[in-house]
């Protein structure tokens, strides 16, 4: 199986039902498929870690609510800019006492820039930042929901990395002639964070051109279902 067929699997996964989902971890070859087997066990487990695994209840699966994280995602975007970002003026200030148009302008670049390392070194860590974490949301591996590497960490920031690595020179080193560079790359920001967003917002899985460039989903850390679970005696263990 490729990358790709396992890839639209798994993106496929989260729209079965609890019933599917046991028949398919049911009757699937798990030596011939393991990386499938290991999707269907993963999402079983989501369900069940998030009181949502239910395979009495047969109607639109819910699984599909632990991806409507867009308002949940801008809200921590904007939650880390203004810890992260406000600490660290505030300290920078502070002790350089920077006060003109070029210090600030600096100063707005080099806080970004911590931002940004922030932001892969604690999702790498935990899933998440301290913005996702109070928002509700974190970020795993869209192949197996697994926690993401430092890779893929990595990953998703590249864009914003280098268009602010891009800043930091034209900045660095003023000039009528950089006037040019300055203008693309601000058109360059503008259409990745547009093509970003569409993405997100067409996509059932919510997933942004840097999810899916890094092989990640962002999802709900805790959800909850409207039509109660019906208790049950039943066993739900999957035999091979």
């Amino acid at each position: 199986m490729t990358d790709s067929d396992l890839e639209s699997f798994a993106i496929r996964v989260p729209g079965y039902t609890d019933v599917q989902l046991l028949e398919i971890a049911r009757g699937i070859d798990k030596d011939k498929y393991p990386d499938r087997y290991t999707l269907v066990l993963n999402e079983i487990k989501v369900r069940t870690d998030n009181a949502i695994f239910n395979p009495n209840y047969s109607a639109k699966p819910n699984s599909f609510r632990q991806y409507r994280t867009f308002l949940r995602r801008c809200g921590a975007y904007f939650l880390d800019r203004s810890i992260v970002n406000g600490t660290v003026t505030l300290i920078v200030v502070k002790i350089t006492g920077a006060t003109t148009q070029k210090d600030l302008i600096g100063l707005s670049i080099f806080t970004t820039l911590i931002l940004e390392f922030y932001i892969i070194a604690i999702t790498s860590i935990l899933g998440f930042t301290l913005g996702k974490y109070l928002c509700g949301v974190k970020v795993v591996s869209s192949a197996n929901r697994s926690k993401i590497s430092v890779n893929q960490s990595v990953f998703r920031e590249i864009p914003a990395l280098f268009i602010y690595s891009v800043a930091v020179l034209i900045f660095s080193f003023p000039s009528k002639g950089l006037f040019l560079l300055a203008f693309i790359v601000a058109f360059i920001a503008i259409a990745w964070e547009i093509i970003d967003i569409l993405t997100c917002l067409i996509r059932s899985d919510r997933r942004s051109m840097h999810d899916i460039f890094s092989g990640t989903v962002c999802i709900v850390r805790k959800i909850t279902i409207d039509t109660p679970i019906k208790s049950t005696s039943q066993s739900h263990e999957i035999s091979a």
